[in-house]
C-alpha cells in the first residue's frame, strides 16, 4: 500500500465504468442481502466497476503517458462496446463480488489483454489483468461468499459496457474512494479529468 504522505506514486488501475443507473439498480438489489450479512463491509453504489489491469503503486508523473496509451487503447480494432450481464456470484479471501455471463467475460477478457498489450509493464513488473468481476463487499463472511454462489441478485443487472477509466485509489478506514483521472469512451472520444478540469478531445486525436 502507498503510504498516505507520498504523493509522487498513486495507485492506479483501469476499468470498465458501470453506468450509474446500474450501480443504484445494484445497490437495491443487494439491499436483502446487506440486510442478512451487515457485519460484510459493504460497498458504496458509485464504487462498482469492473477491474481491467491492476497498475499498483505508479510515480503520477506517468499518468501523462497513461493516457496516450488509453486513447490509443479506444482506437484499437479488437476492442468495441459490449452488453456486461451480472449473472453469477462468488468471491474469496474475504471479497465479495458478481462475475458476467461467459460471453462477457470474453469481452473484458480481450480488452484486458490488449489494454496491457498498449500499457506495457509498469515499473518493476508487468501489469496484472484480473479476473472479469464487480467488487459488491470486503470482510465477507463465507456464508455471503456461499449465498452468492447460490443464487446472484436478481434480475441481472447489465449495462452497455463502453467507457474505460484510469481511476485512483485512496485508502482509508472508511473504506475505498475512486477518483477518476481519464477516461476513454471505446472508438470514441477521451476525457481528462485531472485536477479538477474536464478536457475532451477525439481519441484519434491524442493517440501516440
Amino acid at each position: 500500500m502507498t503510504p498516505a504522505g507520498d504523493e509522487q506514486r498513486w495507485r492506479l488501475f483501469f476499468a470498465l465504468a458501470v453506468s450509474e443507473q446500474e450501480q443504484q439498480q445494484l445497490w437495491r438489489q443487494l439491499g436483502p442481502l446487506r440486510a442478512r450479512f451487515p457485519a460484510a463491509r459493504w460497498l458504496a453504489a458509485e464504487t462498482y466497476h469492473l477491474t481491467l489491469l491492476f497498475m499498483g503503486d505508479t510515480p503520477k508523473d506517468r499518468v501523462a503517458a497513461l493516457g496516450h496509451k488509453l486513447a490509443a487503447f479506444a482506437t484499437d480494432p479488437m476492442v468495441r462496446p459490449c452488453v456486461l450481464r451480472l449473472a453469477s456470484g462468488g468471491g474469496r479471501r474475504g471479497v465479495a463480488w458478481l462475475e458476467p455471463t461467459a460471453a462477457g467475460a470474453r469481452c473484458a477478457a480481450i480488452a484486458a489483454e490488449r489494454l496491457a498489450a498498449v500499457v506495457g509493464p509498469r515499473t518493476g513488473s508487468a501489469p496484472v489483468p484480473l479476473r472479469a468481476h464487480v467488487t459488491i463487499a470486503r470482510r465477507a463472511p463465507e456464508k455471503l461468499l456461499q449465498a452468492l454462489r447460490a443464487d446472484a441478485p436478481e434480475p441481472a443487472v447489465n449495462w452497455l459496457a463502453d467507457r474505460v477509466v484510469l481511476y485512483r485509489s485512496h485508502l482509508d478506514a472508511s473504506g475505498p474512494r475512486y477518483e477518476e483521472l481519464l477516461s476513454a469512451g471505446l472508438a470514441d472520444r477521451f476525457t481528462d479529468r485531472r485536477d479538477g478540469a474536464e478536457r475532451s478531445t477525439a481519441a484519434s486525436e491524442t493517440a501516440c
